[in-house]
């Protein structure tokens, strides 16, 4: 059998965190969230690591990072990481080369096809859960949470399609209790991966 690949798709507020924790407690899958590893980049002092510093560069000019750089930042995560039962990716991939970077990766590591994972949740309720939060955050008025949700959307909607168009992606109801998104999930991977 070889090791299973998911890949969470949701925006903020969304869940998908929450998620994760109970998909990696119920198959012992090892978890890699892309915010966790460019926090770890921009914390590094190595004066060595090349990579590292320019990542920090553009990080503190405010430029994006290029694909191939979080392709890169992801490998060597992994390279670390003990892969043997099956990853988690949460934000990961976020664009349709990130995609395909992650294509090369499986098929270096050995593992299945990813699954992409969405976790579907409106406008309206990202709104109410976030500016609800009681840690709330100056970024969380609802104008800000508006604007925030759309460039998600926005953003993945290539890779949501690129996963679509190889029958790989599954969607599921986010409006629902936690336990009921779960059995949800776990209903649609068992039976996705029964097919495959």
């Amino acid at each position: 059998m070889r090791p299973k690949v998911i890949v969470l798709i949701g925006g903020p507020g969304s869940g998908k965190g929450t998620q994760a924790k109970k998909l990696q407690e119920k198959y012992g899958f090892s978890y890699l969230a892309t915010g966790d590893i460019v926090r770890e980049v921009a914390a590094s002092t190595d004066a060595n690591d090349t990579f590292a510093a320019a990542f920090k560069e553009r990080m503190h000019a405010g430029i994006p990072q290029p694909d191939d750089a979080i392709v890169t930042l992801v490998r060597r995560k992994l390279e670390k990481m003990d892969s043997r039962e099956g990853m988690i990716f949460d934000a990961f991939p976020l664009s349709v080369p990130q995609a395909e970077g992650l294509s090369k990766i499986v098929e270096e590591y050995g593992w299945s096809e990813p699954v992409a994972l969405s976790i579907r949740v409106s406008k309206d309720e990202v709104i109410k859960r976030l500016s609800m939060r009681q840690d709330a955050r100056v970024d969380d008025t609802p104008e800000i949470v508006a604007r925030r949700y759309d460039e998600y959307v926005g953003r993945i909607d290539g890779m949501t399609r690129y996963y679509r168009d190889r029958n790989s992606l599954l969607e599921v109801h986010g409006e629902q209790s936690i336990d009921d998104v779960h059995r949800d999930i776990v209903r649609a991977l068992e039976q996705y991966w029964s097919t495959v």
